[in-house]
């Protein structure tokens, strides 16, 4: 791929905040690269919120002076709008949401992951959680929003402009192959 002509987003969430500057001046000397993504969206995470945060803003923080490369960062639902402008100074955009924690969908439901970090819930379900999220970070940053979660058809793209993101990105539809190109259309 590096030596074709495709524009290339790397995703990375170091384990700790320290290996973020190393990940970031290997990557400086690809050229394909478009932007870095900084992952701190899985649900599967033993930390708490709270401690995945500081972590999340560490790690910004170290990107922002390592890297090359256009900053984003990537969501999940339970991150705060407060963490979100404290790292907006680092970043140049937020991909919000990648999936939201079972016990959030499902609050009486014991989740069939919860021996292994509790899961999170994607697809069409989450549709209007990602929503709120995406509207909530258009009206409280400046930030250019790529929007996830929930999609399922090209209307709910025309939602996500209408709401103020800038591009959207496909997830559990890829489970269906025929399904993201229909989406587009």
């Amino acid at each position: 791929m590096l030596k074709s002509n495709l524009k290339i987003i790397v995703s990375i969430f170091p384990e700790k905040a320290q290996e973020c500057g190393l990940m970031c001046s290997m990557l400086n000397t690809c050229k394909n690269i478009t932007a870095i993504e900084i992952n701190a969206s899985c649900p599967n995470i033993y930390e708490s919120i709270l401690e995945n945060e500081k972590k999340v803003i560490q790690i910004c923080n170290i990107a922002k002076h390592q890297a090359k490369h256009p900053l984003i960062l990537k969501i999940g639902y339970s991150h705060s709008i407060n963490m979100i402008q404290t790292v907006s100074q680092h970043i140049e955009a937020i991909h919000a949401i990648n999936s939201v924690p079972w016990p959030i969908v499902f609050p009486n439901k014991k989740s069939p992951l919860e021996n292994y970090g509790g899961g999170g819930v994607s697809g069409p379900i989450i549709a209007e959680f990602s929503r709120k999220k995406v509207s909530e970070l258009v009206k409280k940053t400046n930030l250019s929003i790529i929007a996830g979660g929930g999609i399922a058809s090209h209307n709910d793209i025309k939602i996500f402009q209408q709401l103020g993101a800038k591009a959207c990105s496909i997830g559990s539809a890829f489970f269906r192959p025929w399904k993201p190109n229909r989406i587009i259309k």
